[in-house]
């Protein structure tokens, strides 16, 4: 189990052959900012996180955000991410509905951004 979203998320742009400087370039970032992140002088911000899994959707997130190795686990039905809710125990109904803020946190700040550049 690697140790921390600062490695694995390393990890993840080294398995997809990205270099710091491309993938700074591709998210609109400093390659310091991701230096930084490689060295641990500072976390991986959550929404850069989510960002990478618009950018690479075959990451696993469990596996990125704790670690845990998904291989022997059961592949979740294909459905609306409401209905996941739905179906699974109370820990992981938790665990979604956080994500599901979070996600929602990020596009009302975006928003607000696009809205203050347009005017």
């Amino acid at each position: 189990m690697d140790c921390t979203i600062n490695v694995r998320f390393m990890k993840i742009l080294a398995e997809k052959k990205i270099s710091q400087v491309e993938y700074a370039k591709k998210i609109g970032t400093s390659r310091a900012n991701i230096s930084n992140w490689a060295t641990h002088k500072s976390a991986v911000p959550l929404d850069r996180i989510i960002e990478l899994f618009g950018n690479f959707p075959d990451v696993d997130i469990e596996w990125l955000l704790t670690g845990k190795d998904r291989q022997n686990k059961p592949e979740l039905p294909q459905k609306e991410f409401t209905g996941l809710v739905q179906d699974q125990n109370i820990d992981d109904k938790d665990y979604i509905i956080q994500l599901q803020r979070e996600v929602i946190f990020l596009q009302q700040r975006e928003l607000s951004r696009y809205k203050q550049q347009v005017g």
